[in-house]
């Protein structure tokens, strides 16, 4: 025995020394044997500086698949932070840009982030501010100034506080080394990370506040940014809570095209008792009601839930079936309506109204339809105000998902035009419509109440049940969700 695991050994050695690359990234290869490999590497690295180029394009190549296994890639990346020359220095530092800005697995980021704060890689900034604005997959809850890029952060921060660096990063990002449209788009994504973990450090809102009261350089990239934010804390009383509302609250036009939105919903706001908190996705409900159920506004919280309870009750309700015997959340108003704020009220009930119109219901049949002989998308879009000669009437306007958004039958993307153009919606909604009688799928799935989580958006799911009938959902953020029956009610 002893004799056949010393030529498995001596096999396995000869095959480090023979394949290196092979050797490093298989994903069966044992520690012993990707040593033996680098060890190969860093002899033939030291033929010249052409092979030692060669030889870290390979490494960082490792480091950067995501298709490699997790071991290989540490191997790779502790291998490359070794070195610490001049040179190896600046390379590394770039490499920790690059990849910090998209990277999930935690043991690199790890090692990235501690070698930047301990290196002083300041190009590595943006990328920090990217993977920290990423929802960290731990079953350890960690607080955001514990997470490794949080401690970098304030490594580079030279002595400031953290928020400072963040805020600075909010009103003039950087974008390392990226050139043109790639770097406009980093600057834009590193914005709103920013503003995600100053929300994550400020639960008040107070610091955000403050900041946001300077006076800022009317030069500055951030500038307009910056009056949006002010402008919207002071007239909807709605101070951005993450990073994806100060890009909803980016697409809007109080100015332009959004102007006469923008002027009914404050004077809406104006009528809520201050004592009752709002958030953007509640500013166009309280909009809609002010012109359709101004009563509304009067009514107290449990009034408003108990008039919904009313009109939920009595309904044909069809629930979600979960394989788990524990759902991943209760969609029985029951059960939920303790967590409604006053405004969660408002909302759902305009929700439930707009949908309830025969107009909108026969406007959903044949998008349901065409999701359904659609097997390589879920469809989906946005309950918009659109005018006519009568007034204003909710639709629902159908926004076709692009060709990297089309993720299969079971996962509904939003689309990017949507986020870009439907800053006023009442609601984004989706189908689950892959067939007629879909009962089974009746609830949002999972990604789904993370994604509204994620946005901080109302919406709302319509599930087949039936010929031309849908049961309904709403779904906000945390998780809360709401069967409101099968429409026609």
């Amino acid at each position: 025995m002893a004799l056949a695991a010393m030529l498995v050994a001596g096999c396995g050695s000869d095959r480090a020394v023979q394949f290196p690359l092979d050797t490093l990234k298989g994903a069966r290869s044992s520690d012993e044997q990707r040593e033996v490999a680098l060890g190969r590497l860093r002899e033939s690295a030291k033929a010249n500086d052409i092979a030692a180029q060669r030889v870290r394009t390979d490494l960082e190549g490792i480091v950067e698949s995501r298709e490699v296994v997790r071991e290989a890639r540490v191997a790779a990346l502790t291998e490359l932070l070794s070195q610490t020359d001049a040179k190896a220095d600046v390379a590394n530092a770039r490499l920790a840009a690059r990849v910090l800005a998209r990277e999930e697995e935690r043991q690199l980021v790890t090692m990235l982030a501690d070698a930047a704060g301990q290196r002083n890689w300041t190009i590595a900034v943006p990328g920090l501010i990217r993977s920290l604005g990423r929802p960290m997959r731990s079953d350890v809850a960690i607080a955001i100034r514990e997470r490794p890029e949080a401690r970098a952060l304030a490594a580079l921060a030279q002595g400031r506080p953290l928020e400072e660096l963040l805020f600075e990063q909010f009103v003039t990002p950087s974008a390392g080394e990226a050139q043109g449209a790639a770097a406009a788009d980093l600057m834009r994504r590193v914005r709103v990370d920013a503003w995600d973990a100053l929300s994550a450090m400020d639960a008040s809102g107070e610091q955000r506040r403050a900041m946001l009261a300077r006076d800022i350089d009317a030069k500055s990239v951030g500038a307009a940014a910056v009056t949006t934010l002010r402008r919207a804390d002071r007239e909807l009383r709605v101070l951005a809570a993450s990073g994806s509302e100060v890009a909803w609250l980016l697409s809007l036009r109080p100015d332009g095209a959004d102007k006469n939105w923008w002027q009914q919903a404050t004077a809406a706001v104006a009528r809520v008792p201050a004592s009752e908190a709002i958030s953007l996705r509640h500013v166009e409900a309280l909009r809609w009601t002010a012109a359709n159920a101004p009563g509304r506004f009067a009514q107290s919280r449990d009034a408003l839930v108990g008039e919904l309870r009313a009109r939920v009750e009595p309904r044909r309700n069809v629930l979600r079936t979960w394989k788990s015997p524990i759902p991943p959340y209760n969609e029985q108003l029951r059960a939920t309506e303790g967590r409604l704020s006053w405004a969660d009220a408002i909302t759902v009930l305009a929700i439930d109204d707009v949908v309830a119109a025969p107009h909108v219901r026969d406007a959903l049949v044949p998008q349901a339809a065409a999701d359904r002989n659609d097997r390589m998308a879920e469809y989906g879009g946005a309950l918009l105000v659109r005018a006519e000669k009568t007034g204003e009437r909710v639709w629902p306007v159908l926004y076709p998902a692009r060709a990297a958004q089309r993720l299969g039958d079971l996962r509904y993307v939003p689309s990017e035009d949507m986020l870009a153009t439907a800053g006023t919606a009442l609601a984004f909604y989706h189908f689950h419509a892959q067939e007629r009688n879909n009962v089974e799928l009746a609830g949002p799935a999972e990604t789904d109440v993370a994604y509204a989580t994620q946005s901080r958006r109302a919406c709302v799911l319509f599930t087949s049940v039936g010929d031309g009938s849908f049961n309904v959902d709403f779904y906000g953020p945390d998780g809360l969700v709401i069967d409101l029956g099968t429409l026609p009610w």
